[in-house]
């Protein structure tokens, strides 16, 4: 006898059952590149669209147009490739994708590296007192980007993630 309330048999997922679920790492990521990659495709499209307008003006006006619109150009395309860069790492690193993962990683350790660069403009009564305020973050901040460059890269749940 057939049941009415029984519900109709569905057809099997097409997701396998041991997929392994996103690492927090990852998610973290994720959350911090697409909006950065958003914010970046923004400025490199005013970027662009200012220096396209200002090469336009320097061909017809300037007596050397070939060296300003060749710095502009060359400016057009750093941006656009740091872009494609940033673009490329968030698609592989959603998709799963090994290379989205190794991609991810340079970034990551970019930006472990990058926090000894950034300029610092607070002034100090002494060089003392520089260091003693201004050394523990840095360390803090570049040791909290070292780990999670190993988290998102070679921990055994990132691995895991990864691998297809």
């Amino acid at each position: 006898m057939h049941n009415p309330y029984h519900p109709p048999d569905s057809a099997t997922p097409d997701v396998p059952a041991d997929v392994p679920m996103r690492p927090i790492s990852v998610w973290l990521f994720l959350l911090i590149m697409w909006p950065t990659t958003l914010a970046l495709a923004i400025g490199a499209i005013r970027f662009s669209w200012l220096t396209l307008g200002a090469i336009h003006f320097a061909w017809f006006s300037s007596p050397f147009p070939a060296s300003t619109s060749y710095r502009l150009l060359g400016g057009i395309a750093w941006r656009l490739t740091v872009l494609a860069l940033l673009f490329a790492t968030v698609l592989g690193a959603t998709g799963r994708r090994q290379w989205g993962r190794w991609l991810g990683v340079l970034v990551l350790g970019a930006i472990a590296v990058g926090v000894f660069f950034v300029p610092e403009t607070t002034p100090y009564a002494s060089e003392a007192e520089r260091v003693r305020t201004f050394l523990p973050p840095v360390l803090l901040v570049s040791a909290l980007a070292a780990w999670w460059t190993y988290a998102f890269g070679f921990s055994r749940k990132a691995r895991r993630y990864f691998t297809r």
